[in-house]
């Protein structure tokens, strides 16, 4: 298995997106314009709302939001800067992913550590005996 599907915090998100790996995303994100639409969303998060139905586990409310917040402080560091910062795809993806993840370790701690041991069983049945992850919060 390779160490991307490995990584319990990263598949964690994905699964929230309904993607079982990260270059589903950012192929989908490569060609959508950087910077923001015209209706107060950037173009990547405007992307990710319109390319399938709601999910359950990040309805549209909350990538709305997310993408809000990345808006939000990207203002603010621009003010800061002479060449403001446009985000690329990739980066924006690591932004959206902090956002999510850090929302739910505010809101909901234990839930999430609940959810990460469990995507850590997840992924430790697809591993060998010796490949298999440890479980460092126990």
């Amino acid at each position: 298995m390779h160490l991307t599907h490995k990584l319990v915090s990263q598949q964690y998100v994905l699964d929230r997106f309904e993607v079982s790996d990260f270059k589903e995303l950012a192929e989908e994100l490569k060609p959508v314009p950087e910077g923001d639409h015209d209706d107060g969303m950037t173009h990547f998060g405007l992307s990710l709302i319109s390319r399938t139905v709601e999910r359950v586990q990040l309805p549209h409310d909350q990538i709305r939001q997310y993408d809000d917040n990345i808006r939000k402080h990207t203002v603010w560091i621009n003010q800061q800067r002479s060449e403001p910062i446009r985000w690329k795809y990739f980066q924006y993806l690591a932004l959206l992913f902090t956002e999510i993840f850090l929302d739910r370790v505010f809101k909901d701690p234990h839930g999430l550590c609940s959810a990460m041991n469990r995507k850590l069983a997840q992924i430790n049945e697809q591993l060998g005996v010796s490949e298999k992850l440890v479980d460092v919060t126990r």
